[in-house]
C-alpha cells in the first residue's frame, strides 16, 4: 500500500506544472486600471473579460477612514494648526503616498498567456486569491482592484490605503502609514533589502503559491538542496543547475519586461492625458480671453452709465477706485440680500427648513445660543444656523442692512431701533496678562493700576461702564494697540506687548498657559442682549429660533 501511495505521489508531482509567481509594486494608474484609456498593449476586444472587484472613490475612502480621527485631533487646536482636509495633507506631503499598488502574476506570456487554457487557470487562481485578501490584510484598505485579461498575461492590480489605528505618537490616532500598517500584520523588517514591504510581498507570494498548488501549479523558485556527489556527477549537476538558473533568470526577466511594458504603457497614457490637458488649457485660455473682452466692454458701459471711474487699469492688472470699492460693497450686500430673500420665500410654502443668520460678540454667554440651536435642530433638523463673529458695530451694521436676523451684543444699547431680549448672563471685565507680570500677586486689579502699563483695548467701546471710563481717561492711558477679537490680543500679550482689557473665560488661562486673568475691582459687568430690527418680518426659521430662545428664558 505504501508503495502505491508513493507512486501516486510521484505521479501527482509529475503532472504538476511549474510556474514563476511575480509580486510587483505598481505605478498606481487608476485610469489605466479602469480602462478609461487604452494602452498599446491592451487588446480592446478582450476588455470585457476584465474583472472589477472594487472601484471606490479614493477621497470618500479617506473620509471613511480618517474623518473621525481628524475631528478628535482638531479638538482644542488653534485654527491654523487644525487639519481641514487629510486627503490634501497627504497628497501634498512627502512622508506618505496617498495609496499603494501591488500587481500579482503567475508565469508569463510564454507559458500562461491570456486566452489559453493555462491563462484561464491563472485567472482562476488569482480570482480565488483576491476573495479573502481584505480579510487577510485588515490594515490595507482596498479601494480599487482589477483582474486584467486583455493584456499578454493575466494579472491582478490591487490598490490600497495602508493605515494604523490607536497610534500613540504625535498627530492623529488613526493615520496613513505603510510601515506601521505592515508591522501590525506581523512584518517587522530588517535591513534595507529586507523591509516590511519586501517581507509582506514575499509572504503574499507564498499565500498565492499555496492556492496555485491546489490547482496543479508549483511555484518555481531558485535554490535546491543537493546531496554529496562524486566529481563527475557533481559537475554534471552543476551544469544542470547553471542551465536551470539561466532558464529561471529568463523567467524573471520575462516577467520584469512585462512589468516594464506595463509601466511604459501607463506612462504613455499619462503623456496622452498631459497632451489633452494642454489642449483643454488652450481652449480655456481662449474662452477666458473672450470673457475678459466682454467683461471689459461691460465695465466701460457701467462707468459711462454711472458717470464715475470705477477701475484704474495698467498693463499688468486692474484696481478698484474708491467709487469702485463702494459699488463692490453695495453689490455684495444686494446679492446677499437676494439670496436671503430667496431662501425666506422658499420656506414660506410647505416649510421643511431654512436658515437663521446670527451675528455674535465674543462671550461665554453664547452657551445660551448653543442650547437654543441644539433644541431647535432636534425638532427641525433641516434648519441651519449661520453664525458671524464680530464686534457690535459690524454685526449691527449687517443687522440694519437686513443681512442678519439677530445679533448678540454684550453692551447696553439704544433700543429705539431694535427689539431685544435680555439674556441672563453677564461678562466680567478684567486684565489679561502674562504669569510673570508683577500684577500676578494681586487677586484683582484697580482702575488706577491701568494708568502706567501698556494697554491693549477693544475698538468696540459701546455703551457700558468700562467703555465710559476708557473714554474719560484715554488721554492718561498708554494704549499701545487696539483689537476686534480677543484671540489676536492674547497673542500680543503672550509676546509681552502689553496687557489686554477683556472678558473672563475667553482666553486659555489654565495651568499650562502662560496667561492669566485678574478681574477689575470694584466689579464691572457687561450685560448680554439678543436684538433684532423693529418691524422686521422674520422668516419661519428665525421665528422658530426666537420662540425657542424665549421658552428657554422662562
Amino acid at each position: 500500500m505504501c508503495h502505491i501511495w508513493h507512486l501516486l505521489r510521484e505521479e501527482v508531482r509529475n503532472i504538476m506544472i511549474k510556474r514563476t509567481i511575480s509580486g510587483m509594486i505598481g505605478k498606481g494608474s487608476l485610469a489605466h486600471n479602469r480602462r478609461e484609456f487604452f494602452a498599446e498593449n491592451v487588446e480592446p476586444d478582450r476588455v470585457q473579460l476584465n474583472i472589477c472587484y472594487q472601484n471606490e472613490n479614493l477621497k470618500e475612502v479617506y473620509k471613511e477612514l480618517f474623518d473621525d480621527a481628524v475631528g478628535r485631533y482638531n479638538i482644542g487646536k488653534r485654527k491654523d494648526r487644525q487639519i481641514t482636509n487629510y486627503y490634501e495633507k497627504i497628497r501634498q506631503g512627502k512622508q506618505e503616498k496617498l495609496f499603494h499598488e501591488i500587481i500579482f502574476q503567475i508565469g508569463n506570456c510564454e507559458d500562461m498567456a491570456a486566452g489559453t487554457p493555462d491563462g484561464t487557470l491563472a485567472v482562476k487562481v488569482l480570482d480565488e486569491y483576491i476573495q479573502d485578501f481584505q480579510k487577510r490584510n485588515p490594515t490595507l484598505r482596498v479601494f480599487s482592484c482589477y483582474l486584467h485579461q486583455d493584456e499578454a498575461t493575466p494579472h491582478l492590480h490591487i490598490d490600497f490605503v495602508p493605515y494604523v489605528t490607536g497610534w500613540k505618537g504625535k498627530g492623529m490616532d488613526t493615520r496613513v502609514s505603510l510601515k506601521q500598517a505592515l508591522k501590525s500584520l506581523g512584518f517587522q523588517g530588517g535591513n534595507k533589502h529586507d523591509t516590511e514591504l519586501n517581507q509582506w510581498i514575499n509572504h503574499k507570494k507564498e499565500v498565492l503559491a499555496e492556492i496555485a498548488k491546489q490547482h496543479g501549479i508549483e511555484w518555481e523558485q531558485k535554490g535546491t538542496h543537493e546531496e554529496h556527489l562524486d566529481v563527475y556527477n557533481f559537475k554534471k549537476k552543476e551544469r544542470k543547475k547553471e542551465v536551470q538558473a539561466l532558464e529561471q533568470e529568463k523567467e524573471y526577466l520575462t516577467a520584469e519586461n512585462e512589468g516594464l511594458a506595463l509601466q511604459i504603457a501607463e506612462s504613455r497614457e499619462d503623456v496622452q492625458l498631459l497632451k489633452e490637458s494642454k489642449e483643454q488649457a488652450l481652449r480655456d485660455k481662449k474662452a477666458a480671453e473672450k470673457r475678459a473682452e466682454t467683461a471689459e466692454k461691460q465695465l466701460k458701459s457701467l462707468e459711462e452709465e454711472l458717470g464715475q471711474q470705477l477701475f484704474v487699469r495698467s498693463s499688468h492688472n486692474i484696481q478698484l477706485t474708491n467709487e469702485g470699492k463702494l459699488l463692490s460693497k453695495r453689490t455684495a450686500d444686494i446679492l446677499n440680500m437676494v439670496d436671503k430673500t430667496t431662501n425666506e420665500f422658499k420656506a414660506m410654502h410647505d416649510f421643511t427648513g431654512g436658515y437663521v443668520d446670527l451675528g455674535c460678540a465674543e462671550s461665554k454667554g453664547i452657551t445660551y445660543i448653543a442650547k437654543t440651536a441644539k433644541n431647535l435642530l432636534k425638532e427641525y433638523p433641516n434648519i441651519q444656523l449661520n453664525m458671524y463673529s464680530g464686534n457690535a458695530t459690524s454685526v449691527c451694521d449687517q443687522l440694519d442692512k437686513g443681512l442678519l436676523d439677530f445679533a448678540v451684543i454684550v453692551q447696553d444699547l439704544d433700543i429705539s431701533k431694535y427689539n431685544s431680549i435680555n439674556i441672563p448672563f453677564h461678562d466680567r471685565w478684567g486684565l489679561i496678562m502674562r504669569k510673570d507680570s508683577p500684577f500676578v500677586s494681586k487677586k484683582s486689579i484697580h482702575l488706577d493700576d491701568l494708568y502706567d502699563i501698556p494697554l491693549l483695548v477693544s475698538r468696540q467701546r459701546g455703551y457700558n461702564k468700562m467703555a465710559h471710563w476708557l473714554n474719560q481717561n484715554e488721554s492718561r492711558l498708554n494704549i499701545v494697540a487696539t483689537f476686534d477679537l480677543i484671540y489676536n490680543a492674547a497673542i500680543l500679550v503672550k509676546e509681552n506687548v502689553g496687557y489686554a482689557l477683556g472678558f473672563d473665560n475667553l482666553v486659555n488661562t489654565n495651568l499650562e498657559s502662560v496667561l492669566c486673568f485678574r478681574p477689575i475691582e470694584p466689579e464691572i459687568q457687561a450685560n448680554m442682549y439678543l436684538i433684532w430690527k423693529k418691524n422686521q418680518i422674520l422668516s419661519k426659521s428665525a421665528t422658530l429660533f426666537l420662540e425657542q430662545l424665549q421658552n428657554q428664558m422662562k
